[in-house]
């Protein structure tokens, strides 16, 4: 076949053939052996890209071709079948105009007519034994070979006399209705009963009719009351038999290859043991990972700590770590991310009301004090303005150093409301904020990308710089403006906790890889943060919290409370912990120092565990043991823990670099785990929901034989009373439970960029 013989719009598919007295599909008992299209896509494959057709030449040198009908080709093809009342019919329409013309392999012929201004659809029987081939459909060409072992040939084969469709034709086939009669069913020709009969059996398979002898009872009571003249009962009772056999043969699916590395999960080894009963209370009716509550209550402890206590992790050397934090949860949405932040910091919350309390309580009584002040320096100035105008040169001094003893007193009433929390500052209220709070703040930010996005916003360029130098909270700062004056801080102590979506924070990620503004050591200073892989389960757990656990924290919290009012007191690590210390820091350091850590990001992160260690040890030993006048082994050993945890997690977050990582396979899975697509879904469908990732025939392509190929669907083409579709049938194993887990772990695809980006 030369496809340079052809005019230029033809698109062409390639065909299964004969081999052996067989369909080359292998399918037994093949419905329309050597006809069907070898693509998965079936007629959407059509090209009239001549590399490609070699291709498929060289592929299969003895397969058969088709010819892509309708618009796509400007081509609309009559198909008469003798053997169904194919030439009685056409009798009726005679004169047949002359135009391309193809003796087909089972006696008939095919008519070939140019497309023609108004849209044609398919048409099965149209009239008896003749069916139109237009858009969506395909006809074999020549030379192909039919089952019955003859050619198809070319009758007549001049493109340059191509006829246009006879008017009273093209009216007659536009309008037929499209919804089939019980009289028209009753002129089905053999070939479209056969196929009608199939379609009704994996319909009836698909509502739960799994049994061969019930389907065959259905099929051959339709075929006596509707086929005329009906189909042989052998032949209803091969499509019952495999249409069943074909439902209920599925291989066991194969798990899709995991995208993102596994994580450990947190047991109560990991909490202290002060606030382990009311962590373990709350996971346990919250039903979430433990790492969702001692994350967020591990960071409330270092924001109510704040600058009240520091370490200096070397036995002599003036190095100070104090223990302020960063950290999130990462989660999809619906799992628990915000619940889960408010219920850790309730603790914190508490003492943020205590001190609203009082503020609230003193606001009046300063209130009052300040103008009794207030009037005394306004007498004693009335005073002295009186001597000034009678030129009295009495001696005012004793006046005037009253008068400031009035104005320091005034100056001691001002009263300010102390802080523990704030969630969406402008940085010049923050920087008001922490100057009155100088032992620390907790920025809580249910969405941490909103926060993110908003510091890049144009007129606060400086904001981004102002939260880096917070981080470290041993810092300074000093705030000039002309209009507002000078606003000193002495000290830039600020904990950040929050949520963030998988889908949102890749793309971040994403940006940081790429070197954009992410890329500055913002992420890097996120040292709490945790993406734990879903529990397996649920238990409907109802029960008043332990008040016991509750009340022991609370204490905790006062304790924390009243040490903030007192000097900042400074801890060392007892002998012990310091060995350990050191020995740890030291395999820190040669790792870093390796050359063998292929993520700049990922290393520059975990170099930071030098303070996160440190800082994790003094909060640990502090809330086991408040009187206690150095850092601890067990501290210490607790601290490393966390830190080996936190790096497993941050490998895997780092790792959320959805662009390279989601295949468009991986995205139709998870559509199908998601049952936004159901079984028996026509394949065009699936490119219309334009999917991020599958929403291009080539990666849909891609997808559909990926999944194939794991045994996780298979796609049919099915001929109806229209053009034939390319379906798509779900293996029913993979909604069993294990299925559904492995997927849900391996990939995460909440909010995928386009939703994903793909």
């Amino acid at each position: 076949m030369n496809i340079c013989e052809y005019p230029d719009t033809f698109h062409f598919l390639p065909l299964h053939s004969i081999q052996g007295g067989n369909c080359t599909c292998k399918t037994l008992n093949c419905s329309s052996p050597a006809k069907h299209p070898r693509p998965k896509n079936g007629v959407y494959a059509a090209t009239s890209d001549p590399a490609l057709i070699d291709k498929w030449k060289s592929l299969w040198p003895d397969g058969n071709m088709g010819l892509a009908t309708g618009k796509i080709s400007d081509i609309v093809v009559v198909d008469i079948d003798p053997r169904h009342g194919g030439l009685e019919s056409i009798k009726r329409l005679e004169p047949i105009p002359d135009t391309v013309k193809v003796g087909t392999g089972g006696d008939g012929f095919h008519l070939y007519f140019k497309y023609p201004q108004i849209k044609v659809g398919n048409r099965v029987n149209w009239l008896a034994g003749i069916d139109v081939k237009s858009d969506g459909g395909y006809v074999v060409m020549p030379p192909s070979m039919h089952a019955s072992g003859k050619r198809y040939t070319w009758l007549n084969h001049d493109w340059g006399k191509i006829s246009e469709i006879p008017p009273h034709w093209l009216r007659s086939i536009v309008s037929q209705k499209k919804d089939q009669t019980q009289s028209q069913l009753s002129h089905l020709g053999e070939g479209s009963r056969n196929n009608f009969l199939a379609s009704l059996a994996g319909f009836l398979s698909s509502k739960g009719m799994s049994d061969k002898k019930q389907i065959d009872k259905a099929l051959q009571s339709f075929n006596l009351n509707f086929c005329s003249p009906p189909l042989q009962n052998t032949e209803v009772e091969r499509i019952a038999a495999s249409i069943s056999k074909y439902k209920s043969e599925w291989n066991d699916p194969i798990p899709l290859l995991e995208n993102k590395p596994k994580v450990p999960s947190m047991d109560e080894h990991y909490l202290p043991e002060s606030i382990k009963p009311w962590i373990m209370d709350i996971v346990e009716r919250m039903q979430v990972p433990i790492e969702f509550i001692a994350v967020p209550a591990v960071i409330s402890l270092a924001a109510a700590i704040g600058r009240s206590a520091s370490i200096f992790p070397k036995k002599y050397d003036n190095w100070q770590v104090t223990p302020n934090l960063w950290g999130a949860l990462v989660a999809r949405p619906g799992f628990f991310k915000s619940p889960c932040i408010a219920e850790a910091m309730k603790p914190l919350q508490y003492l943020a009301t205590l001190e609203k309390k009082f503020y609230e309580s003193q606001k009046e009584i300063y209130s009052l004090e300040t103008e009794i002040i207030q009037a005394q320096i306004d007498g004693i100035m009335e005073v002295i303005r009186q001597r000034s105008k009678k030129s009295n040169n009495d001696d005012n001094s004793t006046l005037k150093t009253k008068l400031a003893d009035l104005y320091l007193d005034l100056s001691k009433k001002k009263i300010v409301e102390k802080r523990y929390v704030t969630n969406d500052p402008t940085i010049e209220k923050l920087a008001g904020l922490m100057a009155h709070n100088p032992r620390g703040l907790l920025l809580l930010r249910d969405e941490l990308f909103g926060w993110l996005k908003s510091l890049n916003k144009p007129g606060r360029e400086g904001d981004r710089e102002f939260y880096l130098e917070c981080w470290n909270g041993s810092g300074s700062f000093t705030i000039d403006r002309v209009s507002r004056g000078t606003v000193h801080i002495d000290s830039l102590c600020l904990s950040v906790l929050g949520g963030f979506q998988p889908g949102k924070l890749s793309s971040y990620i994403t940006n940081m890889k790429q070197g954009g503004a992410a890329d500055d050591g913002l992420m890097q200073r996120f040292q709490l943060i945790v993406y734990p892989d879903l529990p397996e389960g649920w238990e409907n757990i109802d029960r008043q919290p332990n008040e016991k656990a509750c009340q022991k924290l609370t204490n905790l919290f006062n304790s924390i409370h009243k040490m903030r009012n007192t000097s900042p007191r400074e801890y060392r690590f007892d002998d012990l912990a310091l060995k350990e210390f050191v020995h740890w820091r030291t395999n820190l350091e040669s790792r870093l120092r390796s050359g063998k850590i292929n993520s700049l990001h990922f290393e520059s992160h975990i170099a930071k565990y030098r303070s996160l260690i440190p800082s994790l040890a003094l909060i640990f030993q502090v809330v086991n043991d408040l009187k206690s006048e150095s850092v601890g082994l067990s501290s210490l050993n607790l601290a490393t823990k966390w830190g080996c945890f936190l790096e497993s997690h941050i490998n895997k977050i780092y790792q959320l670099d959805c662009d390279q990582n989601i295949t468009p396979g991986q995205v139709l899975a998870t559509k199908i785990i998601q049952k936004q697509i159901h079984d028996e879904t026509k394949v065009r469908l699936i490119l219309r929901r334009s999917f991020a990732g599958i929403n291009n025939t080539q990666k849909l392509d891609q997808a559909c034989q990926y999944l194939e190929d794991l045994n996780w669907i298979k796609m049919i083409v099915k001929k109806t009373r229209g053009r034939s579709s390319t379906i798509l049938q779900i293996n029913p194993k993979i909604y069993l439970k294990q299925f559904h887990n492995s997927l849900l772990e391996s990939l995460d695809l909440s909010n995928p960029k386009g939703t994903h980006q793909k």
